[in-house]
């Protein structure tokens, strides 16, 4: 039985495709929408109230506190090649992480100037290599802090929006 087919009434084949792309297309119209409704991403929150810093990422990352020594080193890992680093800290000593690159821009993370690097073959320390990264430094007060954004070599919006969510103090 389609479309009044099994009681008697005969429609042209025609019309019983039209009918059909029509119902078609109004499912998956349906389905997109219900799609649409159900991707809410979730946040996490770093924050480090000694440093005056936090920021928000995207759940679907991992985190490990690999600090040592007064100094963050907080990775933000997830599986395949996205990952993130913060390191930072706040004894008003250093000049910077990447003095021996030259800054690619000028952009801004927290209200304050941040200068960023592009290393598109990586940083090679020893035998290995890691991926391509973006770095992004920055100062405020007697601290200061830097992003390694890796799997990347120009900033893209997942990472533009962490760097959005800075907040200092």
């Amino acid at each position: 039985c389609v479309y009044g087919a099994c009681v008697g009434i005969d429609l042209d084949e025609d019309v019983i495709e039209e009918i059909l792309e029509e119902e078609i297309v109004e499912v998956d119209e349906q389905e997109v929408e219900v799609l649409e409704e159900e991707v809410v991403e979730e946040m996490g929150e770093y924050g480090s109230e000694g440093l005056g810093l936090s920021f928000e990422y995207s759940s679907t990352y991992g985190y490990d506190d690999k600090s040592v020594e007064g100094k963050v080193q907080a990775h933000f890992i997830r599986p395949g090649d996205r990952s993130f680093i913060l390191r930072a800290g706040g004894d008003g000593e250093d000049d910077g992480l990447y003095l021996d690159v030259e800054s690619t821009g000028v952009l801004t993370v927290g209200g304050v100037d941040a200068k960023m690097y592009v290393f598109p073959d990586g940083y090679c320390d020893g035998p290995d290599c890691s991926p391509a990264f973006v770095a992004v430094e920055f100062f405020w007060g007697e601290s200061f802090g830097a992003f390694e954004l890796y799997g990347v070599i120009e900033l893209d919006e997942e990472y533009q929006a962490v760097l959005d969510s800075v907040v200092l103090e």
